[in-house]
C-alpha cells in the first residue's frame, strides 16, 4: 500500500516539475506598447489565456514540446514551440486577406466588402451587446444611412416599421424582407398595428421574437442589385440576420446574460391648468351637466371653490396632473444563458431566453420564451458540412393596445379637475355597470381593468442545410427552411362597455406557415491574376395563412359573457395559400483583386398572376473599381473604390386576385327549408385576370475612400429607382357593385444620396473615440397613377388622409383648410367663428427627406460608451391630441380666452384679424380646420447612452470556470435635443402601415428606458 501512495506521490510531483510558467508580451508594428485581448492557447487543448491591457499574458504549460498559438483577428497566427523558454515575446503582423471585411450578401454568399458594386449597411453584435431592446431593430435607429426605423409605444411586445429608401409601393407592404441564417422569415402582423384605420391592437412583428442575445451581426441590403437574388419579395429590401453559432473556443463554454430595464411614460402634453370643467365660463352645477360635458371651459380654478361632479357630490375644483400620475413606471427582466460545445469539426450551440414585462399602461403585461439548438458539423473529410438551426418561441400579452382606444385619448376625454383615485371607483357595486362620463358612462379604468386583451403566439423556426465539396473549386448545397406561427387572440368588451353596451366578444385563430427550399451550385476558381465565381441554383416559396376571427354579441348574462354565448354570431374566415418557384445564377469577375463585375439573373414563376403574365425574368449587373490599385498613392491616402449597379426587381400580388369567389358569411337566414347561411362574392375588389408583374429599376453609384491608414473613411452614393407597373386597388363608382378595381398602374420614383463619415478620431494606448455621421436625403415621388385616377388613398383617420398623387410626393396629408378672403385673411362666418374650406387640401407630407445619425463609441482601459443621435427631418404629422386639445379647452392656446370682456378680441391664430365670437365657440370651429393641426415633425433625439466596463483579463488567468465577465448601464429614447412638435411625440408611431406615420391620435410616446446588464462567460 505504501508503495502504491509513492508511486501516485511521483507521478503527481513529477507532473508539477514538469510545467513551466511562460511569459511575454504582445505587440504589433503599429502598436510596439503592447496589443490587449489576443489569444493565446497551448495547441492541441482549450487551454489559454488572452493579453492583458498592456499586451502581457502568463500560462502554465505542461513541457517543453508544448506550442504556443498566438491569434487576433486582422493578424495571421504564428506558433512557437516553448521549448526552454520562460519569457516569450512575440511581434504579430497584419493578414491583408483578414483585414478585408467580409459581409453577408444574398443568399448568404459572404462578399468581400471592397469587391461589392452596391452599398451594404451592417452592425455588429455591439449594437445590441448592452443595451439589449426587445425588438433589436429598433436598436438600429440613427445607425444605419437610408433606413428609417419606427416603433410603436409599446415597449417589448411592440412592432417596428423599418423603411429602406423610401416606399417603392404604392399599395402595399413597403418592409423589407428578413432572412435569418440564409432562410426567409415572415414578417406578418397577426393583430392590427397595421391597421389603416383605426390603429389597432398591437401583436408585435416578425422580428419582435427575436432575442438581441442571439444575434451576432445585421446586414441591410439596399439597392435592387443587392436584392435580387432574393427576388420580389425583396422589392423594398432586404434585412440580414446572422444569429450566433456558438463557433469558437474549442470545449464547453457558457454565456450568460442578465438585462434588468425600467420604462419610464414620458409625457410631453402641456395643457393649461387655469381654468376647469364646464361650459361658457361657469362650472358644473348639476350632476347630469357634469355628466355630460367634459370640456374645460367652465370657470378659473381660482375663482370657485367647489362644483358638483359627476357622481353628484360637492368636490373641490382644482387641477389634478392626471396624465402624468396615470402611468406607472414599467419593468422588464431579460434573462439568457447559451451552452457552446466545439470540437475539431463540430459545434453546438443550445440557449434559453426568457423576457417578462409589466408595462407602463397599468395591467399590461409581457412575457417571452425563446428556446434555440443549433450546430453544424464535418464529415467525409471536411467534405460534407451539415448545418441545423431550430427554434421554439412563445409569446404571451395582456391589454397591448394602441389605435381606437388607446389610453392617452382616454384620458383626455376626462376633465382635468376630477382625480385619478375617484376615476379608480369605476363600477357600480350593484349593476355592474361602468361609472363615468357621458351617456355611455365613459370611464378609462373600465378600459384597463374590464376590457381585455390576450394573445399568444407559438412559433416553431426550423432550418436544415447540408454542403458538401466536390473539389477544391466546385461544391454544392441544398437549404430548407420553414417558419411556422400559431396566433391566438381573445379580447372582451363586457356589457356596460361604451360603443358595445350589450357586450363583445371576437376569438382570432389563426396559422401562418412559410417554408423555404432552395439549393446552389457554386464554382470558384482562381488565375493568374483573375478568378472568377458562379453560383446557379433554384428556390421554391410556399406560403399559407389560414385564420378564422370570431365574433358574439349581445350576451343576456353576466357570467357567461364569452365566445359561444352571444346572441349574436359572426365567422369571418380567410385563407390565403402563395407559391414562387425560382432559377436564378450569379457569376463574378475578379482581376487582381481590382477590378470586380458581378451579374445576376432569375426567373420567378408566382401562383398570384394569370398563366400567361406568370413568369417574370430580372437581371442585375455591378461593377467595382479599386483605383488605388493603380498607382502609390500619398501615404495619408489608404483606400479608394468606385462602384456602381444596375438592376431589376419584379413583384406579384396578393392571392385570389385573379377571379371572383364566394364566401360563407357565418349568419344563418330564413328561408325555405329553415335558416341557412347565405354566401356571398368576397371583398369588394373587381379580379383582374390580365394583372402582370410589377418592376423595380434602379441604378446605383458609390464611391469609397479612406485616409490615414483607414483611421478616415468616406463612403458616397447617389441612387434612383422607378417602381413601374404597380399592382394598385383604385375606387370605382358606387353603381357598379363593387368599391375597388385592383390594376397595373403607376410608377413611384425614390431617389437619393447617402453619406456615411467614420473616423477614429483618437487612438492611444489607453483611449480611443471613433466617430459615424449618417447622412441620408430621399425624394420619394409619384410620377403617374391609373388614368382618370387623382389619387390613391393610403390611410385614413378622423376625416384626413394620406394619399398618392400623381406629380406629387408621396404620402400627401389632405385635410381641411380655412377659408380666406381676397387678402388672404381667414373668412369668418356672421358669428366670428372660422370658415372651413368644403373640399380636402394638402396640409403636409407623412414622410420625412432627410435622416441623419451620429454614433459615438469610446474606450479607456476597460471601461467603453457608446452615444447614439438621431435626427429626422422634413416629414409633418396631423394631430388629432392638438384637435381635440382646442375643442375642449385644453389647449395653453385656449388661454387667451381672458382677453374676452365679451367684445371684439384678437386670437392668434387670426393673425391680427378681430372677432366677436365667444372663445369656446371660436375654439371648437377652429378645432375642425386640420391644417390648424399639421405641424413639422422634425427632431433631434438622444437615442442611446450605454457604459460598460470589462473586468480585466488578470482576474481570469487562474480561474478555471470564468473566461470573462462585464457590466453595463444604459439608456435608450433618452428625449429631444430639439423637436418641432409640443404637445406629441414625433417618433411614436400610430400604425406601422403606410401613411401612418402621419397621423396622431392619442399615441403613446415612446418610453424612456434605464437599464443594467451583466455578461458572464464561463
Amino acid at each position: 500500500m505504501k508503495n502504491l501512495w509513492l508511486c501516485i506521490f511521483l507521478l503527481f510531483t513529477g507532473a508539477a516539475f514538469a510545467q513551466q510558467t511562460v511569459t511575454g508580451r504582445i505587440t504589433t508594428p503599429e502598436d510596439p506598447e503592447g496589443l490587449p485581448g489576443v489569444n493565446v492557447t497551448i495547441k492541441g487543448t482549450t487551454n489559454g489565456t488572452i493579453t492583458n491591457i498592456d499586451g502581457m499574458y502568463s500560462i502554465d504549460v505542461p513541457s517543453a514540446e508544448s506550442v504556443l498559438v498566438y491569434s487576433f483577428i486582422g493578424y495571421k497566427n504564428i506558433e512557437m514551440q516553448v521549448g526552454d523558454e520562460t519569457n516569450i515575446d512575440v511581434t504579430l503582423i497584419g493578414d491583408s486577406e483578414q483585414l478585408d471585411d467580409v459581409v453577408v450578401t444574398a443568399l448568404g454568399i459572404k462578399r468581400e466588402k471592397k469587391a461589392l458594386g452596391y452599398s451594404v449597411a451592417e452592425v455588429g453584435d455591439e449594437a445590441f451587446e448592452t443595451s439589449k431592446a426587445a425588438n433589436p431593430m429598433s436598436s438600429l435607429s440613427g445607425r444605419l444611412s437610408g433606413v428609417q426605423i419606427n416603433s410603436t409605444g409599446q415597449g417589448p411586445a411592440g412592432s417596428t416599421s423599418v423603411i429602406i429608401r423610401g416606399n417603392a409601393l404604392a399599395d402595399g407592404s413597403n418592409e423589407p424582407l428578413y432572412v435569418v441564417d440564409g432562410v426567409p422569415i415572415s414578417n406578418n402582423q397577426y393583430s392590427d398595428a397595421n391597421n389603416k384605420d383605426g390603429g389597432g391592437i398591437d401583436s408585435g412583428n416578425g422580428m419582435s421574437g427575436i432575442p438581441a442575445d442571439d444575434i451576432e451581426n445585421i446586414s441591410v441590403l439596399k439597392g435592387a442589385s443587392a436584392t435580387a437574388l432574393y427576388g420580389s419579395r425583396a422589392i423594398n429590401g432586404v434585412v440580414m440576420i446572422t444569429t450566433k453559432s456558438g463557433k469558437g473556443t474549442k470545449g464547453t463554454t457558457v454565456d450568460f446574460s442578465s438585462t434588468t430595464t425600467i420604462d419610464q411614460a414620458r409625457v410631453y402634453s402641456n395643457w393649461q391648468d387655469q381654468y376647469g370643467q364646464g361650459n361658457f365660463g361657469s362650472a358644473p352645477a348639476s350632476m347630469q351637466e357634469a355628466k355630460d360635458n367634459t370640456s374645460m371651459w367652465g370657470a378659473k380654478y381660482s375663482d370657485v371653490d367647489t362644483y358638483t361632479d359627476y357622481r353628484g357630490n360637492t368636490s373641490e375644483y382644482r387641477f389634478y396632473d392626471n396624465e402624468n400620475n396615470f402611468y406607472e413606471t414599467g419593468v422588464t427582466l431579460s434573462n439568457s444563458v447559451a451552452v457552446n460545445h466545439n470540437t475539431e469539426s463540430s459545434s453546438i450551440r443550445m440557449s434559453y431566453s426568457n423576457l417578462t414585462n409589466q408595462g407602463i399602461v397599468p395591467g399590461t403585461e409581457y412575457d417571452r420564451n425563446v428556446i434555440t439548438v443549433n450546430g453544424s458539423t464535418k464529415a467525409l473529410n471536411d467534405k460534407l458540412e451539415l448545418t441545423t438551426k431550430l427554434s421554439y418561441i412563445n409569446e404571451n400579452s395582456t391589454n397591448q393596445m394602441i389605435g381606437n382606444s388607446p389610453y392617452g385619448a382616454s384620458l383626455m376625454g376626462t376633465p382635468n379637475n376630477v382625480p385619478l383615485s375617484d376615476l379608480k371607483n369605476y363600477k357600480d357595486p350593484v349593476t355592474g355597470m361602468p361609472i363615468g362620463f357621458g351617456e355611455r358612462n365613459s370611464n378609462v379604468y373600465w378600459n384597463l381593468h374590464e376590457i381585455n386583451h390576450q394573445y399568444t403566439k407559438d412559433r416553431i423556426m426550423s432550418m436544415a442545410q447540408a454542403k458538401y465539396t466536390i473539389t477544391d473549386d466546385l461544391s454544392v448545397m441544398a437549404r430548407y427552411g420553414n417558419d411556422k406561427t400559431f396566433f391566438n387572440n381573445e379580447s372582451l368588451w363586457p356589457m356596460g362597455t361604451p360603443f358595445y353596451e350589450s357586450g363583445r366578444a371576437s376569438t382570432i385563430r389563426a396559422t401562418d406557415s412559410e417554408t423555404n427550399v432552395d439549393g446552389m451550385l457554386s464554382y470558384n476558381k482562381d488565375f493568374d491574376g483573375w478568378g472568377m465565381t458562379v453560383n446557379a441554383g433554384g428556390a421554391m416559396m410556399h406560403n399559407v395563412y389560414d385564420e378564422l376571427e370570431m365574433f358574439d354579441e349581445n350576451f343576456v348574462d353576466q357570467s357567461l359573457q364569452k365566445p359561444g354565448f352571444g346572441q349574436t354570431r359572426q365567422h369571418f374566415p380567410l385563407y390565403r395559400e402563395r407559391r414562387i418557384n425560382s432559377l436564378f445564377a450569379t457569376a463574378q469577375f475578379r482581376y487582381q483583386s481590382m477590378f470586380y463585375v458581378d451579374l445576376s439573373a432569375r426567373n420567378d414563376w408566382s401562383s398570384t398572376l394569370p398563366l400567361d403574365n406568370n413568369s417574370y425574368f430580372y437581371p442585375s449587373i455591378s461593377s467595382s473599381f479599386i483605383f488605388t490599385e493603380l498607382f502609390d498613392q500619398p501615404s495619408w491616402f489608404s483606400f479608394g473604390k468606385v462602384r456602381a449597379s444596375w438592376a431589376q426587381v419584379g413583384s406579384d400580388t396578393d392571392p385570389y386576385m385573379l377571379r371572383p369567389f364566394y364566401k360563407v358569411d357565418g349568419n344563418l337566414h330564413p328561408g325555405h327549408g329553415g335558416d341557412s347561411p347565405s354566401a356571398e362574392i368576397d371583398g369588394g375588389t373587381i379580379p383582374n385576370d390580365n394583372l402582370k408583374p410589377s418592376m423595380n429599376e434602379s441604378y446605383e453609384v458609390g464611391l469609397d475612400l479612406r485616409f490615414f491608414n483607414n483611421r478616415v473613411g468616406l463612403d458616397l452614393t447617389y441612387y434612383n429607382s422607378t417602381a413601374k407597373d404597380q399592382i394598385v386597388q383604385v375606387a370605382t363608382s358606387a353603381t357598379s357593385g363593387w368599391e375597388r378595381a385592383i390594376i397595373n398602374a403607376g410608377s413611384i420614383q425614390n431617389s437619393g444620396v447617402e453619406i456615411s463619415l467614420n473616423a477614429e478620431v483618437i487612438r492611444t494606448k489607453d483611449f480611443s473615440w471613433n466617430t459615424t455621421l449618417n447622412y441620408a436625403y430621399n425624394e420619394n415621388m409619384v410620377l403617374s397613377l391609373a388614368d382618370g385616377v387623382t389619387q390613391l388613398t393610403l390611410f385614413e383617420s378622423n376625416g384626413v388622409n394620406i394619399v398618392a398623387q400623381p406629380g406629387e410626393e408621396y404620402g400627401q396629408i389632405l385635410g381641411t383648410t380655412y377659408q380666406r378672403d381676397d387678402n388672404g385673411d381667414i373668412a369668418l362666418d356672421a358669428n366670428g367663428r372660422p370658415m372651413v374650406s368644403d373640399e380636402l387640401q394638402t396640409i403636409g407630407n407623412a414622410y420625412h427627406k432627410t435622416m441623419v445619425g451620429w454614433v459615438n463609441q469610446f474606450s479607456y482601459k476597460n471601461w467603453s460608451a457608446t452615444v447614439v443621435f438621431d435626427g429626422k427631418f422634413g416629414g409633418d404629422i396631423y394631430s388629432t391630441t392638438e384637435a381635440t386639445a382646442y375643442n375642449t379647452g385644453r389647449h395653453q392656446s385656449t388661454l387667451q380666452r381672458e382677453g374676452y370682456d365679451g367684445g371684439m378680441w384678437y386670437p392668434s391664430e387670426l393673425g391680427g384679424v378681430g372677432t366677436t365670437s365667444t372663445p369656446q365657440e371660436f375654439y371648437q370651429s377652429v378645432s375642425n380646420v386640420d391644417e390648424q393641426f399639421v405641424y413639422d415633425a422634425s427632431y433631434i433625439a438622444i437615442q442611446e447612452i450605454n457604459l460598460s466596463y470589462t473586468l480585466p483579463s488578470r482576474f481570469f488567468e487562474t480561474n478555471k470556470y470564468l473566461r470573462g465577465a462585464s457590466v453595463g448601464l444604459f439608456a435608450r429614447n433618452l428625449g429631444y435635443v430639439w423637436k418641432a412638435t409640443d404637445n406629441i411625440d414625433p417618433q411614436a408611431s400610430f400604425s406601422i402601415a403606410n401613411g401612418g406615420a402621419g397621423v396622431e391620435m392619442g399615441n403613446m410616446a415612446l418610453p424612456a428606458s434605464y437599464g443594467f446588464n451583466l455578461n458572464v462567460k464561463f
